[in-house]
């Protein structure tokens, strides 16, 4: 009985056509430039983060007192204030500050509470996203909150993002410092306005500004803790 041949796994079929060279050639080209692209995008993303943070910190370090304090732009409010800023209500209103001895750090975790007056649910952003600072009163370098817990802090439960027409909930601020910042911290809650903060992108959203609340707040010191 004779066989019938078979084509190899992966050969063109009787049907099937077999590309030519400038086809194959056309098809590599074409993936290039895909993949140049994507790298473009990524690169401007990069470099439209990476400039809206200088922006952001220049602005804090000046208004602060890292350069030459610019008190005009600054408004003195007092503890527990309702502060607006962009879509949110917040205050702040105590402080305590903590020796983590295992990271050698300081820990200040401020405490207020916070409402969105916005149509949708949303997060506080932290970090240099974020419109939260705080530095020792009697000067030194700010630093941007590095936490936000919404809801009870000791709770695994709290909500994760403020909801539109709920009354204000509890929430903390976390602030870490590499040395302690002393008995008083100073603290800036930065006006945000709605527009389009990106340097290569139409899209629209909300961008700190210059101009911030602040207020002091006696620190409460705790008890040195390991982590």
């Amino acid at each position: 009985m004779t066989v019938p041949e078979t084509a190899p796994v992966g050969a063109p079929g009787p049907d099937q056509q077999v590309p030519d060279q400038a086809e194959l050639d056309a098809q590599a080209e074409e993936r290039a430039r895909a993949e140049a692209r994507l790298r473009l995008r990524r690169g401007r993303l990069a470099t439209a983060i990476a400039a809206g943070s200088l922006v952001v910190l220049v602005g804090v370090v000046a208004l602060l007192g890292g350069f030459e304090r610019r008190t005009d732009l600054l408004t003195p409010v007092e503890p527990g204030t309702v502060i607006t800023t962009g879509p949110y209500e917040v205050s702040l209103a105590s402080a305590t500050l903590q020796h983590r001895t295992n990271a050698d750090e300081w820990v200040a975790v401020v405490s207020g509470s916070a409402l969105t007056t916005g149509a949708t649910s949303i997060r506080p952003p932290i970090g240099d996203s974020g419109f939260l600072y705080a530095r020792s009163a009697a000067g030194g370098g700010a630093q941007a909150a590095t936490s936000i817990t919404l809801g009870d802090p000791d709770s695994f439960q709290g909500p994760g993002n403020l909801t539109p027409g709920l009354p204000a909930v509890p929430w903390t601020v976390t602030f870490r410092f590499p040395t302690s910042p002393g008995d008083r911290l100073l603290v800036a809650v930065f006006d945000q306005e709605f527009t389009t903060p990106y340097l290569f992108s139409d899209e629209e959203g909300w961008r700190t500004t210059s101009k911030a609340s602040t207020m002091i707040l006696p620190l409460e010191v705790l008890a040195d803790s390991k982590y």
